[in-house]
């Protein structure tokens, strides 16, 4: 059931987590979600993206392991092209939204920027890696602070 949210607790926070088929479909970002509406009981599956995550937030390199599923009612065949080539881009390394398009072979690159927007897994599928053309960090939908500290965090590596 997707509707259904699971508290991950990490070190930056506690993190909602939907899940469809026994398979992450969905990360909320803490402030984001309403952890009074959340389900507690342990999973697997949660136990496990929340080692990862904090391994990762601890500055480790993480090959993800957990499943993962972009079943989503907003998944259309140019979306899930792009999330496609997100998880393509390298860990500490950057591609312009511009560059994402061209790499693609569209023109619209705003296009590009808006299947970003609807990437339900953030992290995961590593949208934070595309930023504007001149450099500057462009968009994140649990906010650019968010998005600045997961690019430092690479960085660093």
């Amino acid at each position: 059931m997707i509707d259904e949210l699971y508290p991950c607790e990490t070190i930056k926070g506690i993190f909602g987590i939907s899940l469809y088929d026994n398979m992450i479909c969905k990360i909320i970002f803490p402030g984001f979600w309403d952890e009074k509406c959340s389900v507690s009981r342990s999973i697997p599956i949660i136990d496990e993206l929340k080692e990862d995550l904090n391994n990762y937030f601890s500055g480790q390199i993480i090959n993800w392991t957990v499943k993962y599923n972009l079943y989503t009612e907003n998944a259309s065949i140019f979306r899930q092209k792009v999330w496609s080539a997100l998880k393509e881009i390298p860990y500490g390394k950057t591609l312009s939204y511009f560059e994402l398009a061209q790499k693609l072979n569209v023109k619209c690159y705003r296009a590009v920027g808006s299947a970003c927007h609807y990437n339900n897994i953030p992290i995961l599928i590593p949208c934070h890696r595309v930023v504007n053309k001149n450099g500057h960090l462009g968009g994140f939908g649990p906010g650019l602070s968010w998005k600045r500290f997961l690019l430092d965090i690479e960085k660093r590596n």
